[in-house]
């Protein structure tokens, strides 16, 4: 006799365990009389010890910009030279705190975040944050969130889904 397993497996059981980042539930607050999160500059320091530089009249390769890079600045930890677009590189320090309070608190707006994808640990993507969270099918997908910064400033981020599951309204 064979036996099977009828268990499904969900998308999060599919995922490396060491790819991302964990996330964890934080609570939302009352913002401007709906439930929000407040986002403070301490959530997202990742950027304090990180700059831009541009190449001006030229495009030379990665390669070079970044032995360049580590040349002028021997003396300094360099983490990481990401080339952004044509002529722009970001070139990350070491001496950084690494958060991702603010991704836990934003994911936790739509359910239980769960984790970050590769890219978004290792912060080499600066368009987009990806993450994996665990959302009750029968509440809807917003299509943007509201949060509030430092400065009591409302902020509204537009939210792209990678894949969403198509709802019967049948059953």
């Amino acid at each position: 006799m064979e036996v099977t397993n009828h268990n499904p497996s969900t998308y999060a059981s599919l995922i490396d365990p060491k790819e991302g980042t964990n996330l964890k539930f934080i609570p939302m607050k009352e913002v401007n009389g709906r439930k929000g999160a407040k986002i403070k500059k301490a959530d997202v320091d990742y950027w304090e010890n990180a700059i831009l530089c541009g190449v001006m009249g030229s495009n030379p390769p990665f390669v070079v910009i970044d032995g360049f890079v580590h040349c002028i600045w021997k003396s300094m930890e360099i983490d990481k030279v990401i080339m952004v677009r044509k002529g722009v590189f970001l070139v990350r320090f070491t001496n950084m705190h690494y958060k991702l309070t603010s991704l836990s608190k934003l994911g936790s707006m739509f359910g239980m975040p769960i984790k970050t994808n590769r890219v978004t640990k290792e912060k080499i993507a600066l368009q987009y944050a990806r993450m994996l969270i665990e959302m009750k099918i029968n509440e809807p997908f917003l299509d943007h969130i509201d949060f509030i910064n430092d400065w009591d400033v409302v902020v509204r981020q537009d939210v792209k889904y990678e894949w969403q599951p198509i709802k019967c309204a049948h059953y």
